[in-house]
């Protein structure tokens, strides 16, 4: 019987031939070893004589990039030297399993799973790139519609519907108040907040109105429920009998004031119902979307123009 310490060849394992020919590629090869010298390498068992790393049974790689197109790896096979020459293009050698076990390459499987891995992985972060520009262009649109808002706010939202005829505003402070009615010459004032004796912006309102010699007059609406159609009449009679320039006001300016000035462009001014809709937009303030109970003054809007014949 052969002894285990005669068995041990470290590098007649790998060699290099040069009778195949036209192989340009990377070759990685693993041998296993285990077992004794009756295995199917009798003769051949390889072993780590890397001085970093203790001799030890188990796998060693080898891998070597092929820069000579004649050189090609065979292994110290006796019985399946001619094997390895014959598929040296079509395969890597790989030994698994039990020792002398050769089973064909399988990195054109892997590459194949990889490949789908990676064309997931292109996927999620396109999704996750669409998701956050998408992100991002919400963020601006609100903040754009906020600072809009804000700037509504600020200014009195003072609008032109008709020049000479009809302007539009929120609830103005007493010096901001008189100086609309000086620059536009309002004649008559139209209060959609109702009258509210006592409070600050009620009674300097009035005392503007006065000092100019114009009309005050107090309308109570509501910008979330639909107004009746005996409150619409008293609007339509208020608008006809008016003394022009109007100005009429809401809190914000947005809502009633809006639905108030599209009426009057449609009932007193003869104007059409696409061209009146235009105040009841959100360049004004209107804002009826997301569950916004102001989307009443929409719905009395359209109430009004479905019944002109």
């Amino acid at each position: 019987m052969r002894s285990r310490s005669a068995s041990i060849q470290p590098s007649a394992a790998c060699k290099w031939s040069s009778r195949t020919r036209g192989l340009r590629s990377s070759s990685s090869m693993f041998v296993r070893t285990c077992g004794s010298s009756r295995d199917n390498f009798p003769g051949r068992r390889v072993a780590n004589d890397s001085p970093q790393e203790p001799a030890q049974r188990g796998t060693i790689h080898y891998n070597t990039a092929l820069e000579d197109s004649d050189q090609v790896i065979s292994m110290g096979h006796p019985s399946n030297m001619s094997h390895t020459k014959r598929r040296a293009t079509a395969y890597r050698a790989r030994i698994s399993g039990p020792l002398g076990a050769w089973q064909p390459d399988r990195s054109r499987q892997t590459r194949k799973s990889s490949g789908c891995f990676s064309f997931q992985t292109r996927c999620l972060r396109l999704l996750r790139r669409a998701g956050t520009a998408l992100g991002c262009a919400v963020l601006a649109v609100g903040l754009s519609l906020a600072v809009w808002v804000g700037y509504l706010a600020e200014t009195g939202n003072i609008h032109t519907v008709i020049p000479g005829r009809l302007y539009r505003s929120a609830e103005l402070g007493h010096a901001r108040f008189e100086q609309v009615i000086t620059r536009f010459h309002i004649r008559t004032v139209i209060n959609l907040r109702g009258a509210d004796p006592g409070q600050p912006w009620y009674e300097n309102e009035l005392a503007a109105a006065r000092a100019v010699g114009a009309h005050h007059i107090d309308l109570r609406m509501s910008a979330t429920h639909l107004p009746s159609s005996g409150k619409l009449h008293e609007l339509e009679t208020v608008l006809a009998q008016a003394e022009p320039p109007i100005l009429v006001h809401c809190q914000g300016g947005a809502d009633r004031s809006g639905l108030v000035a599209a009426l009057y462009m449609f009932w007193i001014a003869h104007l059409p119902a696409a061209e009146a809709a235009t105040q009841l937009s959100f360049r004004y303030g209107h804002f009826p979307w997301l569950g916004s109970r102001t989307l009443a003054m929409d719905e009395a809007w359209r109430n009004v123009v479905q019944q002109v014949p």
